[in-house]
């Protein structure tokens, strides 16, 4: 199926190895008019509709070079109903950024979709990795609706929150949903890091509990699990003065010296560089606009923030 303003079926009906009726038709497709990703979802999900069978999982597969970002807001919201609609039938989508990203919000967007998930494919090299080594992964979640929940003593306090889009307040309990799981081949996947505070009462003279961690899911034979809750603590006699920080492990260590990084990358920019703002061209959520950003702020503060963070590597 193809896609400008409206959708056109190309091939009905084709074997995945029937690779020379494909790629006639891919022959066919030549660039004209608009990129109307809510048609062309349209007509993608109609097309497995009509060939839906109990035997296999549907899955439709989209490819657009869209620069689809949420100041497009029509747009992109169009694209979700459609995806939304088709989830409730258990038809999951997986969007594909060819050459052109769409921003990690409306990445995140179509991860709320139950059954949906992103890739940019931004060269050949890409596209063979994904394809080659992540395919059996990305057509099969392996969860639905996720509820993961984090409850930390009061004698400590959950500071933030990185890894996931959080807009609730920061207490001593927080919880979030994630509508769809996958496995993935890259080494030690994603992650999702909280960062706590002690309170002026903590004795690190002793061992500490700081936080236990639950997860209750749905399966794909659609029964509910719960997962044993996992604790977190600090073991005793540690020197919060001390000049080496405690890891539990290398890969726990390897998370944080991330999160440091895109904070310090984050807090130099901000000094750098003073906010910009989005502004809509005459076309408006069809083919997006432009971002206007004043003066640089302070260059030099950001060279030093960046500077003091070396001694880290």
């Amino acid at each position: 199926v193809s896609f400008n303003a409206g959708s056109q079926v190309l091939v009905e009906d084709a074997a995945g190895d029937d690779v020379t009726t494909i790629k006639n038709a891919l022959a066919t497709i030549v660039p004209e008019g608009d990129t109307n990703l809510a048609a062309g979802l349209q007509g993608g999900f109609a097309a497995l509709d009509r060939h839906d069978a109990e035997s296999r999982a549907d899955r439709l597969l989209v490819f657009t070079d869209a620069e689809l970002r949420l100041a497009q807001e029509e747009r992109v919201q169009a694209y979700l109903r459609v995806m939304n609609q088709y989830a409730a039938l258990d038809f999951g989508t997986t969007l594909f950024g060819v050459g052109s990203a769409f921003g990690h919000e409306v990445a995140y967007e179509i991860s709320q979709v139950r059954g949906g998930n992103y890739f940019f494919l931004s060269d050949y090299d890409r596209i063979v990795d994904v394809f080659d080594n992540e395919f059996r992964f990305f057509v099969a979640p392996i969860a639905y609706d996720a509820a993961l929940s984090i409850s930390v003593p009061y004698s400590f306090d959950i500071a933030g929150v990185y890894g996931i889009p959080f807009e609730g307040n920061l207490a001593n309990q927080v919880a979030f949903r994630i509508p769809s799981l996958f496995l993935s081949s890259r080494e030690g996947g994603g992650a999702i890091l909280f960062r706590v505070r002690a309170g002026a009462l903590v004795d690190f003279g002793q061992s500490n509990t700081v936080a236990d961690v639950s997860l209750s899911y749905e399966t794909r034979l659609g029964t509910m699990e719960t997962a044993p809750t996992v604790r977190a603590t600090l073991p005793e006699r540690l020197d919060p003065q001390a000049a080496t920080a405690y890891y539990q492990d290398d890969s726990t260590k390897r998370a944080v010296l991330l999160l440091d990084t895109a904070l310090a990358l984050r807090n130099a920019a901000e000094d750098a560089y003073a906010q910009c703002t989005y502004y809509s061209d005459y076309f408006g959520s069809y083919y997006g606009g432009y971002y206007s950003c004043g003066d640089a702020n302070d260059p030099q503060r950001a060279a030093l923030r960046l500077g003091e963070f070396l001694v880290y590597f």
